[in-house]
């Protein structure tokens, strides 16, 4: 499908629907969307950004350039310590993509390693997509498979990855029981030894793949729960300890994470100092 993302950077298991629907307003997608009418059914209309518009793009990035640098070197160096070098991303569009895109580069910038890198649509309400799933356990494990997205919210994606776990396991438990149904009818004599063989081997198969989707899966739900907990635990930080008047040190010691201090530089004496904050 067509995109603005270079073809190297990302892989999109998405369908063109370009000339198919056409684009609405804010206004109009909300009264369909109050008439019960679900939101990925329609598309918004995209503008042209205006310079006020890139003028507060350029100056987000001139201030969070570098922070967004570092946490995604952290991520990255954390997946290779902990899955290593067979991983396979799998980006939630949308805004999983971008992150997904900075990970490849910096793998292929620091490890020389070049992982291949998918995005696939996962909607609340609607779930994942389930062909582009199909798609990529039929080309990789499921160990290898490791989910990305740019965006918490209000945990409707974690709800949809829940009932995704929950839609597995389901089907964990049909290939157990066929296997299951496949020893009594080698038992009874309805099907040879051969027969049975063959069909509890693809049983067996597919039955541990699965397996391993949904501990993977059940990982990177727990590191969203994490992630939203944190979320919570800094607005009631930033509730606690606005406009303080007095600061000791166990205020101190529940704002700050913690402090890296740099190396003097040669030239100007100064010595950098880095503050890690709890929100």
């Amino acid at each position: 499908m067509r995109s603005s993302y270079k073809k190297s950077d990302v892989i999109f298991l998405l369908k063109d629907i370009t000339g198919l629907v056409q684009p609405q307003s804010t206004e109009e997608r909300e009264k369909e969307i109050q008439a019960g009418r679900h939101y990925c059914e329609m598309l918004p209309i995209e503008y042209v950004p205006t310079p006020k518009y890139m003028e507060t793009y350029r100056e987000a990035l001139k201030h969070f350039a570098k922070p967004t640098a570092r946490a995604v070197g952290a991520l990255a160096d954390k997946i290779i310590r902990e899955k290593g070098e067979h991983v396979v991303l799998v980006s939630l569009a949308r805004a999983g993509t971008p992150i997904g895109i900075l990970l490849k580069r910096y793998f292929i910038r620091k490890y020389h390693l070049e992982v291949p890198h998918y995005s696939i649509s996962i909607i609340r309400g609607k779930g994942i997509d389930r062909n582009a799933m199909k798609f990529l356990l039929g080309k990789h494990r499921p160990e290898e498979l490791l989910f990305v997205d740019g965006w918490v919210g209000k945990g409707a994606i974690l709800g949809e990855l829940k009932k995704e776990i929950s839609a597995y396991q389901k089907k964990i438990t049909e290939y157990i029981k066929g296997i299951r149904e496949l020893y009594l009818d080698k038992v009874k004599g309805v099907i040879t030894e051969q027969d049975y063989c063959g069909l509890s081997k693809d049983f067996s198969e597919e039955k541990d793949r699965l397996e391993k989707l949904v501990i993977d899966t059940q990982k990177r739900l727990d590191v969203l729960e994490r992630k939203m907990q944190a979320g919570d635990n800094r607005r009631q930080l930033i509730d606690q300890y606005t406009n303080l008047e007095h600061l000791d040190r166990e205020t101190v010691e529940k704002l700050i994470d913690y402090i890296l201090v740099g190396k003097k530089d040669p030239v100007t004496k100064e010595v950098p100092v880095e503050i890690h904050w709890n929100f």
